[in-house]
């Protein structure tokens, strides 16, 4: 396996997994609450005092509930903006992540 510092990616192939990433989440997406839902309903289960509590709690009592207003508000605020994604590959090139040059992504020619 190859040490990060040795990996290099082409400036096509980071828009590829940023692209690939929008369509299909390689990152924790909105989602993550799922997750956390099924931790705490198996550790509430647990810890639970029968005689205080008889009947079991369900995953349902611990999903964060969304509308799809709501929903489309949360996805908006996780989208990386535009000018982050030109920070974070300026900051890849200037690594030297990648055959992208900084000159490039600040004249707008990197491809």
């Amino acid at each position: 396996m190859q040490h990060p510092d040795e990996l290099r990616l082409s400036s096509r192939q980071i828009a590829e997994w940023i692209a690939y990433d929008q369509v299909e989440p390689v990152s924790l997406g909105i989602r993550i609450d799922a997750g956390a839902a099924m931790v705490a309903h198996v550790l509430a289960n647990i810890n639970r005092d029968s005689k205080k509590r008889s009947r079991p709690f369900t995953l349902d009592e611990f999903l964060m509930r969304w509308d799809a207003e709501e929903a489309q508000a949360v996805a908006e605020a996780q989208a990386p903006r535009p000018e982050d994604l030109l920070a974070k590959a300026t900051g890849w090139a200037m690594l030297g992540v990648g055959e992208i040059q900084v000159e490039e992504i600040q004249e707008g020619t990197a491809a």
